[in-house]
């Protein structure tokens, strides 16, 4: 069930076709009704061919939202300043309850044939232009003008069930995918070897200072997970969230060793704005701060965060800009990365701008990667394909100006930087720990991704050792 409170909503809605004649009209607040709102509309937006401009028409202090299915377009209107978001949401679970019980056949004919039972969807989905009930099966046990069918909701589920290649689907598979307790996971999904690969995926934003102080700063970060489970499975997991590790802390209860260690404590992650797909239960992770949930197949965001607090800067940037003459700027800028030897970062890009009206430009590097002036970008481009850690490198730079009658004033936009540091969270986020179940019984092992390529790479290197030696036996054959 969905529920919309603390918001003036519907006022009506109605079914009109693409000559703007209406089919089926219902006003859930006839009080704040004024004039036949279908003839507005028609005039308004279907003749004038307004409707390829906006989904949303304001005309005479009325607003128009509606949506266009099978050249009908179905209309709720509201006087009032309503969120237009719950509005479409609801339109669009509507057309999906009155397509199912239409059997797919959404046209003019089976509208009018069928108007009792369109009242009645309506009474029951709205509550004096409130959204009530959004789900197909509780609106089903209100209506006397038709139920749905096993049958109804098979054919839905095949008109809209995306092709899966090596997968069959009975007609009892889509039933439960369509009326089911996970409707994003289908039922029936066999892999021979299981697997659940989590990603953090951090983008940090910086505003440092020509000193290398960090002005400001904050990370949007999400967890990404690609998932080759087999059945049901339930997972859960858990992270090093300041809130969950103080909660056990003051309970008493057993936590990872990690997080309890010095370097642990240093580094407990505080997430805000958190935000979930459908598949994590709520009620669970506000009790006790536990991720849980049934994945979908394949690729997915489980949640997205952001974070302004015990930031860890992989890089450090000092940059010292000294203009010499008029006609003469000096460029000392370096860069050191503050990670652990171990790592390394890649793809690493360093954009240094210069005046608009520069006319040659010498550059040396003393350390790592190549740097060249690129007049298309505006600047010096530094580039670097692997940045080892704890590790200083230095550039200098003499930037001659072409000379002119007129100041051109310059606004010294800052330097830029990307770079992708992997087995690195800036924001010191990490899963602690990570459990798989299914009532079939597999059990999953914990494989990191660096030790998955090296298995990779080990079973390339053995194939070509195994081919050099079919090689060197073929030569003695033939010198035979």
């Amino acid at each position: 069930k969905k529920y919309f409170v603390h918001t003036k909503m519907i006022t009506g809605v109605f079914i009109s076709n693409f000559r703007g004649d209406v089919l089926f009209r219902r006003y859930t607040r006839p009080d704040e009704v004024k004039g036949d709102l279908g003839e507005v509309f028609r005039v308004g937006v279907v003749l004038p061919g307004e409707i390829t401009q906006s989904p949303i028409v304001r005309i005479n202090n009325v607003s128009f939202c509606y949506i266009k299915v099978n050249n009908l377009f179905i209309v709720a209107t509201t006087s009032h300043n309503a969120d237009c978001f719950s509005i479409f949401e609801f339109l669009g679970r509507f057309s999906d309850i009155l397509e199912v019980y239409l059997e797919g056949k959404f046209d003019q004919k089976h509208i009018e044939a069928r108007l009792p039972l369109i009242y009645e969807l309506i009474e029951e989905m709205l509550d004096y232009g409130y959204p009530l009930i959004s789900d197909i099966e509780s609106v089903d046990k209100f209506l006397t003008q038709g139920r749905i069918t096993e049958a109804m909701i098979t054919n839905a589920s095949q008109r809209k069930q995306k092709k899966v290649s090596g997968r069959s689907h009975t007609a009892e598979q889509l039933t439960e995918t369509a009326t089911g307790m996970t409707p994003w996971r289908a039922p029936g999904i066999v892999y021979k070897r299981n697997e659940l690969w989590v990603d953090v995926v951090e983008n940090m934003h910086l505003l440092v200072s020509p000193s290398g102080s960090i002005l400001r700063s904050y990370i949007d970060g999400k967890i990404q997970l690609k998932c080759q489970l087999s059945g049901q499975p339930q997972c859960e997991f858990g992270m090093n969230d300041k809130l969950l590790v103080e909660k056990e802390r003051a309970s008493g209860k057993a936590i990872d060793p990690s997080a309890s260690s010095k370097k642990g404590a240093d580094t407990l992650a505080s997430l805000d704005d958190l935000s979930f797909h459908q598949c994590v239960r709520l009620p669970r992770f506000e009790a006790d701060r536990t991720v849980s949930f049934v994945p979908p197949d394949g690729c997915f965001t489980l949640l997205t965060y952001r974070t302004s607090q015990h930031i860890n800067v992989p890089f450090k940037v000092i940059s010292h800009v000294q203009q010499n003459s008029d006609d003469r700027i000096t460029y000392d800028v370096s860069v050191v990365s503050q990670f652990e030897p171990s790592k390394s970062g890649t793809k690493v890009i360093i954009k240094i701008p210069t005046p608009p009206n520069t006319a040659l430009c010498n550059v040396t590097v003393k350390g790592i990667g190549k740097a060249v002036y690129k007049a298309e970008e505006g600047g010096i481009v530094w580039r670097v394909k692997k940045f080892p850690g704890k590790v200083e490198t230095s550039l200098r730079a003499t930037v001659e100006l072409l000379s002119s009658s007129v100041k051109q004033n310059w606004d010294r936009p800052p330097i830029t930087m990307q770079f992708a540091v992997h087995t690195f969270a800036a924001s010191g986020l990490r899963i602690r720990y990570l459990k798989v179940s299914e009532k079939s019984g597999y059990h999953p092992h914990k494989v990191r991704r660096e030790e998955r390529r090296e298995e990779r790479g080990e079973k390339r290197r053995e194939k070509r050792r195994e081919k050099r030696k079919e090689n060197r036996k073929e030569e003695g054959r033939s010198e035979k």
